[in-house]
């Protein structure tokens, strides 16, 4: 049966009980787009929940917004921390969290008007754990006030899932690994906790979303607004180490978990090769990085070497973990030889580079990248 929409409002004076939900935005620097983003949850049909604005030691106005927003509205709470990334922001709103249902948005997006309420209804019509909804892109919030206004948003298939799901995720554009876009029950899901890995926290923590969660829908309805930014931002030494740390530590991860669940090898191995694979295409970004030093090249290289011993020793002869496609990064890793990876890393372009030529002209190709790659076999030893 279904629980009744109460219908509230809340003001400076109001305050907030038997909350159904609790909305954690974590924040760091986001003055630009704040305002924005907390509008949009304020003007959600369903109104039985507290948002929990966690400020992660930002340098800009953030603070004094969520104030301004909390001053009016008594569901709006502000918590400030020093910088601990999104991950340990996000941990800081779950031990906040008093809603019977949890659900995350980022300080840059929005989030449609029926989110909450559409979410909900199915959580409650299906008793599931988790509720995971398709998003939209859009680049200005001119942008986003169109796209909410047309009803296919709220049109789409539905499809309910009961465990195990950690099986089920190698369908990547379903179970989606960020936290974004879901909502979570709480009596399942309490214990959840982002690890501190800076750029890999979400696939690790999806691992123990889909492991813990007895039952799962996945719709199709759009409603969460993804904001395109281009920061410009270029990889630094320690981007790369957190990105190559990250994913090494997320393959571990999901082979454990797997293992324990019981899933066969030759699933567990579509999981956990795209980590492995992710690996190496920083080694080769790196590797032709003109603001790397050698020195700090070979220090990659090495923290490299380490993860894909790890990921070895924990699947322990499972599945063959090195495509072969990879067997000269994996060697020049092995003997850290910087020369053979960069020419590994060469080669590599110029047979892109012929591939497009080729077969541009047949099939009118305009780009080839990551998506465009075709798809490794996994093959049991």
């Amino acid at each position: 049966m279904l629980r009744p929409v109460r219908q509230r409002h809340s003001n400076r004076n109001q305050l907030v009980s038997d909350i159904c939900i609790s909305i954690i935005v974590p924040i760091y620097n986001a003055q630009a787009y704040l305002s924005q983003c907390l509008s949009s949850i304020q003007t959600q049909t369903f109104m039985d929940w507290e948002c929990i604005c966690v400020d992660d030691g930002s340098l800009d106005d953030s603070p004094r917004i969520v104030e301004r927003f909390a001053a009016k509205d008594a569901r709006f709470r502000l918590i400030r921390q020093k910088n601990a990334g999104p991950g340990g922001a996000r941990n800081t709103g779950l031990k906040q969290a008093r809603g019977e249902y949890f659900t995350f948005v980022d300080a840059d997006d929005l989030i449609h008007p029926e989110m909450l309420k559409r979410l909900l209804d199915l959580a409650q019509l299906h008793s599931a754990d988790l509720v995971v909804c398709d998003y939209f892109r859009f680049e200005s919030g001119n942008d986003f006030q169109v796209m909410v206004e047309n009803p296919e948003l709220l049109t789409g298939e539905t499809d309910v899932q009961r465990s195990p799901l950690l099986s089920e995720m190698v369908n990547w554009r379903k179970f989606r690994v960020h936290p974004v876009g879901k909502l979570y029950r709480r009596a399942e899901h309490d214990k959840l906790r982002f690890p501190n890995l800076h750029g890999s926290e979400d696939a690790y923590a999806s691992f123990d979303v889909y492991a813990r969660s007895k039952c799962a829908v996945f719709s199709q309805m759009r409603l969460y607004g993804y904001r395109i930014v281009d920061d410009g931002l270029t990889r630094s030494l320690s981007k790369y180490r957190n990105y190559i740390t990250g994913d090494a530590q997320v393959a571990v991860h999901g082979e454990t978990l797997c293992r324990n669940h019981g899933v066969r090898s030759d699933i567990t191995a579509q999981l956990v090769k795209p980590y492995i694979m992710r690996m190496f295409a920083y080694l080769n970004e790196m590797s032709i990085h003109t603001q790397l030093a050698k020195k700090e090249k070979k220090s990659l290289m090495e923290i490299a070497r380490k993860g894909f011993e790890n990921i070895k020793k924990c699947v322990a002869g499972r599945y063959s973990i090195i495509p072969f496609v990879h067997c000269v990064p994996y060697t020049s890793v092995r003997i850290r030889s910087l020369w053979l990876l960069i020419l590994w890393q060469w080669v590599r372009t110029c047979i892109l580079k012929r591939s497009i030529n080729l077969f541009q002209p047949r099939f009118g190709l305009r780009k080839f990248g990551s998506s465009d790659a075709p798809k490794l076999n996994v093959m049991d030893k």
